[in-house]
């Protein structure tokens, strides 16, 4: 049996179309009106922010302002009063200082700043400078000021200082033994008259630190003169009292009773000068150089043994025993200076009459 087949066709495959696009949305219009609210209102917050920060700026430039006006008011008062006691001192300077106090006052009677002001800084300048140029001025004023003390002070110690000179020259005169240090300290002392005697000129404070200074520096030439001047005459008043304690004729000459009275009471007769003589009974290095052992006499004797009074001699001037030996027959010019008790060389002790020896003369020996 034949079996018969029939081709069948499938039909062909289409894609379906893409759905259509969305329609577009309408974009909402904002209106005019609302858009310039929106603008001013920005622009309203940006205006009022910029206000307070310029606020809070001049706040504090005004809080300096009110510091500057306080110290240029505190400042023109003080020059005020300088002008009232400088004087006749510097009248250019106090001319210049009472302008500026009227710039000042000026500055301070105007009406203070607003804190809305925009001239703030400029008007704390202007008080700042016044102050400033205030303050400069009472400086050259108060400096001028010193100087004239400073004249008044050396005026003071110069006149001192002249009056004792002066009294030193008087004292001195012929009592000196360097007369080229008198006549020097003569010369300053006429120096320092004349500076005395110049009158500086009452409106400047440069004359009167010029006179100022010539009173001192004669002053200090004078307090060199001074001292060499006082040297010298204390040298003359040790040379004269050398002389004095070396002539016979300052001492006196006694008899063998009045030496003994001495000899008894030798404190009652302290500083009576007289003519002795004696032999040298120690003068070794147990005595030294500066003192020796006699028995005195007030009369010369020709056998050592009639000496017999005791007496310790000090030197009363340099190298007054230098060629004085034990044995020595002496005459010597001197001051009783009391008594002595000291120790002897066997261990007892002994007493002697004390006293200074001014000049010695070796006559003779025992």
């Amino acid at each position: 049996m034949t079996s018969s087949h029939h081709h069948v066709e499938e039909p062909s495959y289409t894609p379906p179309a893409p759905p259509p696009p969305p329609a577009p949305k309408k974009r909402r219009k904002i209106s005019k009106p609302l858009m310039i609210g929106i603008s001013a209102g920005i622009v309203l917050a940006l205006g009022i922010g910029g206000g307070a920060v310029a606020y809070s700026s001049n706040s504090e430039k005004l809080a300096e302002y009110e510091d500057a006006r306080g110290l240029l008011s505190t400042s023109a008062e003080a020059a005020t009063d300088v002008l009232d006691t400088i004087g006749a001192l510097e009248p250019a300077t106090q001319e210049e200082l009472e302008e500026q106090i009227a710039a000042a006052n000026s500055l301070l009677e105007a009406d203070a700043p607003s804190v809305m002001s925009f001239d703030i800084d400029d008007r704390t300048s202007e008080l700042v400078d016044g102050r400033s140029a205030i303050r400069t001025l009472v400086t050259d004023l108060e400096t001028a000021t010193e100087s004239k003390e400073s004249y008044s002070a050396a005026v003071e110690d110069g006149e001192e200082l002249l009056s004792s000179s002066e009294e030193l020259l008087e004292k001195t005169q012929d009592k000196i033994l360097d007369e080229d240090a008198y006549e020097k300290l003569s010369g300053h002392v006429e120096e320092l008259k004349n500076a005395l005697d110049e009158e500086p000129d009452e409106t400047s404070a440069d004359s009167f630190a010029e006179h100022a200074s010539a009173i001192t520096s004669a002053s200090d030439a004078i307090d060199g003169s001074t001292s060499a001047v006082s040297t010298s005459h204390d040298e003359w008043v040790v040379a004269e009292e050398e002389k004095a304690n070396r002539a016979p004729s300052n001492y006196k000459t006694i008899s063998e009773r009045d030496w003994q009275l001495v000899e008894r009471d030798p404190d009652s007769y302290e500083g009576e000068k007289y003519v002795l003589y004696g032999v040298v009974t120690q003068a070794d290095a147990m005595t030294g150089d500066a003192t020796i052992r006699v028995n005195t006499g007030p009369v010369q004797q020709s056998r050592r043994y009639e000496y017999d009074v005791n007496t310790m001699v000090l030197a009363g001037a340099s190298d007054v025993f230098s060629d004085v030996v034990q044995d020595d027959h002496v005459k010597m010019l001197v001051e009783v200076n009391g008594s002595l008790t000291y120790d002897t060389t066997i261990g007892g002790s002994a007493s002697a009459v004390m006293a200074l020896a001014y000049d010695v003369e070796v006559i003779g020996e025992f």
